[in-house]
């Protein structure tokens, strides 16, 4: 999609690289049209990108503009897929329950949890 181009070498990997690298690139071309539009919208605020992290972005606000902040970077992340993808209706999840908590879900207990009990399922 982004014109990028790979050299595949023939090998027992090539059929699944035929398969992912176009999916892979593609998702690749769409997050950073994502970022550069977030980036280029909260350029000059108090607001801040801090992290992307493989499909997502952590941003810095003002704890008071966090629901605000939020529905801003929503629609602008779905705006970009919809640039490529126009018929999609895409989803966007945003932690704005529990923002001391990088994981989407804002379960900032989860490690805790997790170590005291190995079984623990983290979805």
């Amino acid at each position: 999609m982004g014109g990028l181009r790979r050299h595949i070498p023939p090998g027992s990997k090539a059929t699944n690289q035929f398969i992912n690298t176009p999916v892979q690139a593609s998702a690749g071309v769409v997050f950073r049209e994502a970022v550069v539009r977030l980036y280029r919208h909260f350029r000059g605020t108090s607001t801040k990108l801090i992290l992307p992290v493989h499909d997502a972005v952590v941003i810095e606000c003002d704890a008071d503009k966090v629901r605000e902040i939020g529905e801003t970077a929503h629609q602008i992340m779905a705006g970009a897929v919809r640039r490529y993808y126009p018929k999609l209706k895409p989803r966007v999840d945003i932690n704005n329950h529990d923002p001391s908590c990088w994981n989407k879900d804002g379960q900032s207990h989860s490690l805790d949890r997790f170590l005291s009990d190995p079984q623990y399922k983290l979805a």
